[in-house]
């Protein structure tokens, strides 16, 4: 599982496996006789090369100086440099031979050196490096499982390094422990997890701090390109080490001299002759490029591949092309004897092995079998052509059972910069290779998380990808495709559900307009009885009247016995008690009818979602002022509906602080998530904090010179951020009030501001026509957006905070990839000004508001 080699008194776990002499290769065209090829072409030495590895004593023993002095020790050099070659072929054979310095005053005998390249997980990759050093294991599922729980622990806990490191000093207590980090710069190139890679670094340098120098149980080499000693520093402990003496050892190029000692001495063991002014011939023609040393070695390789007469002569040295073409004419030779068929899966083998360089050049991307599918027999005649390198890793499978997995690599990044057809295939496919980066960076995420639904690609990313998959579904891995398809099928289950919904939706409404015609039949028959007592008021009035003439007789006809007086004024007190009787009916009736009519506005007001809250809203309040135009409280149910109107209703809430208020025009707020507090901006220069229930001032936020236009909450209501005309953004603690940090950078004022969802991120966008991002934790500039030709007016996050949109007064709106701050979107259609701009909740979908009257999506 983890190859085991010795050489002298070190004992190396997981040396890649040596590829074969570049002499036995099957397309070698050459005397088969000929002796063993001393040079190494595009491979790095090795080990067990040493012997013909030359012009590298110098730097050698400052490395093995440096490794024992130092705990921590970087090889800087330019990519085709020897930085390979100068540890494994110079520093540790020269370790082999010195006894290791231990802490009890005792020599040690041996150095235990492990080898590990950070790939994709550089915590799995070191466990793979360190777990055979002291487990036990049976076979090799224990010993995959004992790297996984390795690799768990790293990451949970840093001070498991050093717990192991002791296990393994138990174990070979006359040993001394070296990792060797090879090639370095993939931590940056294929771990695009910054916390990630931070938590490594933290982990190996953290690692020695229990131990002094003289103790400490192992060293750590770092093998770094050049061009990526910047990006490292960007991390001040990384840059801390880096900067202490003797902790940075720079590979310079190579004198005249020592070149001419790597030509001739290796030939020279091989009893091989060079032709006169040969030597001064390849020195002049390598000139002074960096990584030319590849070249070099690669063209010597060649010129022993076609010696004459046991010679390397002029002649040979022509026919392959001299140094400039030597390469470039070797991989076109190889490319040339694939069929058209094989040349296009040659073109997307090499497009998934280089990881295109951003501020960098590119690098190598090693890929498996799997991914490859069934371009990997032309995988197999460009690794006999030594154009890339097999190689092989233990994973392990969905039945728990270990299997070896073949992987492929470029064998050197000479090949990547010097091979004119690849640099053109590069240079045409960059922008999807790019997009491809990410893509998997995405694809990994999702796995971490156990392909959690939240972790799929939407929107507008989802949209890019199906384009991709339609268009190069070739150039795609297996997981790659499955990835993109799993969120098209998310997406498909999401429409469904709205689908259904919505037709819920549908039904409750058609109930509701059946509730409606119910409520009007149930007024229209109320408006009967109405009318029938109304008609019984009549007839008793005209009783009333008609008993008033009969009083009048009665009285004017004294005479008239008293029994029949009596009778006339039973008469009277009858037919007013029925009158009475009759107004009391009137008004219930009128009662019922009122209380009817509300509750059919209730009802219309809950039926109508076809029109405007605002229509809503005036239905709802009819029904309560004619159910309150009563001595009876207001019904119930049109209260109800009221109150629920008001809270649908898109129309704000309208509340006056009763104390204490803004000394100037009020110019953006918002709510608290959990709804309890408002936050406001004003031309008093001021953000006011107030108590959403009561209305009460919480907090007083000064700071600012000048008028303030912009305020948000963090998603967590922890931190208030805000944006004004003096060019801050400004980051509050929402409890206190107190100004947490001040982020400058825009020359002009900052018109909008808002936090990314994780709200580890700001955006703010300036009078100074960019759109900035800053890390919410350090105050920090990420990265600046500029693309606007006039001021920005509005910017947002979308739902899953991968991208961010911005308007402007130069009337376009514009989709940023918050990631790279790459414009990838550019929206026109207002003409004018775009005040406002928004995400929907899924993020599919893009709504703008402009000058113009229009709103777009």
């Amino acid at each position: 599982m983890y190859p085991v080699s010795t050489y002298g008194s070190v004992t190396i776990i997981n040396l890649p496996p040596s590829p074969p002499d570049p002499i036995s290769s099957a397309e070698s065209a050459v005397d088969l006789s000929l002796p063993p090829n001393p040079y190494r072409g595009l491979f790095a030495f090795r080990p067990e090369y040493a012997d013909y590895f030359f012009g590298r004593e110098p730097f050698t023993n400052q490395l093995v100086t440096a490794v024992e002095n130092r705990r921590l020790v970087a090889v800087l050099g330019a990519s085709g440099s020897g930085k390979s070659s100068v540890v494994l072929a110079g520093l540790l054979p020269a370790l082999s031979k010195r006894p290791v310095r231990q802490a009890q005053g005792r020599p040690g005998e041996q150095w235990l050196a492990a080898i590990f390249r950070p790939g994709t997980d550089p915590f799995q990759s070191l466990a793979a490096s360190l777990v055979p050093l002291y487990a036990e294991a049976e076979n090799e599922i224990a010993l995959l499982e004992a790297t996984r729980s390795l690799a768990d622990s790293l990451r949970q806990q840093p001070a498991a390094l050093s717990d192991v490191l002791r296990l393994i000093q138990g174990k070979h207590p006359d040993h001394r422990l070296l990792l060797i980090a090879d090639p370095f710069e993939e931590l940056y190139t294929l771990c695009h997890n910054t916390a990630t890679r931070q938590a490594f670094l933290d982990l190996l340098i953290a690692a020695h701090s229990p131990f002094s120098i003289l103790n400490s149980p192992f060293s750590i080499v770092l093998t770094l390109r050049a061009d990526f000693l910047a990006q490292a520093s960007l991390y001040p402990p990384l840059a801390e080490v880096l900067n202490q003496p003797e902790a940075t050892q720079f590979l310079s190029r190579m004198t005249r001299e020592q070149l001419t000692e790597a030509i001739v001495e290796p030939a020279k063991l091989r009893g091989v002759p060079i032709e006169e002014k040969l030597v001064e011939r390849l020195l002049d023609d390598m000139g002074e490029t960096e990584g030319s040393l590849s070249l070099l070695e690669f063209t010597l390789s060649e010129l022993w591949r076609h010696q004459q007469h046991r010679t390397l002569t002029h002649a040979a040295y022509e026919a392959i092309g001299q140094m400039k073409g030597a390469l470039s004419r070797y991989a076109e030779m190889t490319y040339a004897t694939l069929s058209p068929l094989e040349q296009q899966q040659a073109r997307r083998v090499f497009m998934q092995l280089v990881h295109p360089g951003q501020g960098a050049e590119a690098t190598c991307r090693p890929a498996t079998r799997q991914a490859l599918g069934q371009q990997w027999p032309v995988v197999t005649k460009l690794a006999n052509a030594r154009l890339v390198m097999i190689g092989s890793q233990t994973v392990e499978r969905e039945d728990g059972q270990a299997q070896e997995q073949a992987t492929v690599d470029i064998v050197h990044e000479a090949l990547i910069h010097n091979w004119d057809r690849l640099r053109t295939w590069l240079a045409a496919d960059r922008e999807f290779l790019a997009w491809q980066s990410r893509l998997r960076d995405d694809l990994a995420h999702w796995e971490a998380t156990e392909r959690d639904d939240g972790a799929l690609l939407r929107g507008l990313p989802l949209a890019v990808a199906q384009e991709q998959l339609a268009e190069r579904p070739d150039d795609l891995s297996a997981a790659e495709q499955a990835y993109i398809r799993a969120g098209l099928a998310y997406q498909q289950r999401r429409e469904q559900q709205r689908r259904r919904l919505l037709a819920g939706a549908a039904i409750a409404a058609l109930v509701m307009a059946v509730l409606a015609a119910l409520s009007y039949w149930q007024f229209q028959a109320a408006r009967t009885q109405t009318h029938a007592a109304i008609a019984a008021e009549e007839t008793a009035v005209a009783a009333a009247e008609q008993a008033n003439a009969e009083a009048k007789n009665a009285r004017e006809a004294e005479k008239t016995a008293a029994a029949e007086a009596d009778r006339a004024r039973n008469a009277e007190a009858t037919a007013q008690a029925n009158a009475q009787a009759a107004l009391v009916a009137q008004q219930e009736a009128e009662q019922q009818a009122r209380i009817s009519r509300g509750q059919a506005l209730a009802a219309k007001a809950q039926a109508e979602d076809d029109i405007t809250y605002q229509s809503n809203l005036m239905l709802a309040r009819e029904a309560v002022l004619l159910t309150w135009q009563t001595d009876t409280a207001v019904d119930p149910v049109a209260d109800a509906v009221l109150r629920e109107v008001v809270a649908q209703a898109d129309m704000g809430l309208v509340m006056t602080l009763p104390r204490r208020h803004h000394g100037g025009r009020v110019t953006a707020v918002a709510f608290s998530p959990d709804g309890r507090q408002i936050v406001s901006s004003s031309a008093d220069q001021t953000v006011r904090v107030w108590a959403a229930e009561t209305g009460e001032e919480v907090h007083q936020l000064r700071g600012h010179r000048g008028t303030v236009n912009a305020v948000a909450y963090s998603l967590d209501g922890h931190h208030i951020v805000s944006g004004g005309n003096d060019g801050t953004v400004r980051l509050w603690d929402a409890a206190t009030g107190e100004e947490v940090r001040q982020l400058s950078g825009h020359s002009d004022g900052v018109n909008a501001v808002a936090f990314s969802p994780d709200g580890q991120t700001i955006i703010s966008g300036s009078t100074d026509r960019t759109v900035r991002l800053w890390d919410a934790a350090t105050g920090e500039e990420v990265r600046q957006m500029s693309g606007h030709e006039e001021r920005v007016n509005a910017v947002a996050f979308s739902p899953d905070g991968h991208y961010s949109v911005s308007s402007s007064d130069d009337g376009t709106v514009r989709l940023w990839d918050v990631k790279t701050g790459r414009e990838v979107r550019h929206m026109s259609g207002h003409g004018t000004t775009v005040w406002s701009v928004a995400y929907s909740p899924d993020g599919q979908t893009i709504v703008s508001g402009g000058n113009d009257g229009t709103v777009r999506l």
